[in-house]
């Protein structure tokens, strides 16, 4: 049995998954707030949230907030786990904040 925290990345692995746990308080909370957009800070830890919202509520736009994208700070497994977790949630995202040089 997974760990609970590292089982939610399964959401973002496989989001056919979500027609199975039950999501009625999350929706709820969606209709009755009637939110603009999701906004989102980098971090592996939000991907699976950003992919539950967008499951529920596809049209409501989840923006990403990039600017300590990646944790990891040598090249490595870290890095990697990172780049391929941001891959499979990429089609929840509508829009990336990245910083630049300037």
């Amino acid at each position: 049995m997974p760990k609970p925290r590292l089982s939610r990345f399964s959401l973002s692995m496989t989001p056919r998954l979500l027609g199975r746990f039950p999501l009625r308080k999350l929706a709820s909370l969606i209709d009755d707030e009637e939110p603009d957009f999701v906004f989102a800070h980098w971090g592996v830890g939000v991907l699976p949230e950003v992919v539950l919202v967008k499951s529920i509520a596809p049209e409501l736009p989840a923006i990403l907030n990039m600017e300590t994208f990646p944790t990891a700070t040598t090249p490595g497994l870290r890095e990697i786990a990172e780049q391929r977790l941001l891959r499979k949630a990429a089609w929840a995202l509508d829009a990336l904040i990245i910083p630049t040089l300037e």
